[in-house]
């Protein structure tokens, strides 16, 4: 249906088309919204573990 239309010169763009970008930009706001709480995870873990590693030790 998206050639015809556009081929036809009835429409300069098809809704089609766009409508199949939808889910994948759905999809990719999903990723971003979810990439900032993974990152701050990822620091909470690791940080406990930097903090102790950069102690300094008291034995000689």
């Amino acid at each position: 249906m998206n050639r015809p239309l556009t081929a036809s010169g009835l429409v300069d763009f098809s809704l089609w088309g766009w409508l199949l970008y939808v889910p994948l930009l759905a999809a990719e706001a999903r990723l971003r919204a979810a990439r900032k709480p993974a990152g701050q995870r990822v620091v909470a873990r690791i940080e406990p573990r930097l903090a102790s590693s950069s102690a300094p030790s008291t034995t000689p």
